[in-house]
């Protein structure tokens, strides 16, 4: 299938909900690519407007690969805040190499103010090959719920039954989480 095919298909999905739907569009690797490596923001930058332009108004900005760093997420949400102020941008960050919590602050002090996560850091990886198992998955709810909730960001979750939703989920899955609260607890939340 060709990026031109793609986008028609989405422009048909659009049509066919008929607004009835919260449509969100996803560039799921918007910061490196396992076979084409960095990628160029102004391609990402570009990539969202389509979806602006049909009419899909939440964009998820993924990084499932874990190549985006503080730095180049702060610059790309802040881009998307200031050329895509129409866009609502959701933050997907997968913890492969140890960053997502702090693109997530990054994200956030960007502007953004919606956020993908998972009990646990569960999820897979779309590069499960290069990468192994594919433990490392997205960002660890618990974790990044603790982490903003510590700063005076308040998220809204009952903390008490996201503990109890955690336990289950590792329970069910028979293997211990990735969260690092899910071993530890939460620390000082406001």
């Amino acid at each position: 299938t060709t990026r031109e095919q793609q986008w028609r298909n989405v422009a048909e999905m659009v049509a066919l909900s008929g607004g009835h739907f919260r449509l969100v569009g996803v560039v799921s690797m918007a910061f490196g690519c396992p076979f084409e490596g960095r990628v160029d923001q102004g391609a990402v930058i570009a990539d969202i407007a389509h979806f602006a332009s049909i009419g899909v108004r939440h964009v998820t900005v993924g990084d499932t690969t874990g190549h985006g760093t503080p730095s180049t997420v702060r610059a790309l949400f802040k881009r998307i805040a200031q050329d895509l102020s129409e866009v609502t941008a959701i933050a997907h960050f997968h913890d492969t190499r140890g960053t997502a919590l702090a693109n997530c602050v990054a994200a956030y002090e960007a502007g953004c103010r919606w956020f993908d996560s998972a009990l646990g850091g569960v999820g897979g990886h779309p590069a499960q090959i290069q990468y192994g198992e594919g433990y490392t998955g997205n960002v660890a709810t618990e974790d990044l719920v603790n982490l903003f909730e510590a700063e005076g960001i308040a998220t809204g979750l009952d903390l008490d039954r996201l503990s109890k939703a955690s336990l289950l989920c590792e329970k069910m899955l028979g293997r211990p989480l990735q969260s690092r609260v899910a071993r530890a607890g939460y620390g000082f939340v406001s």
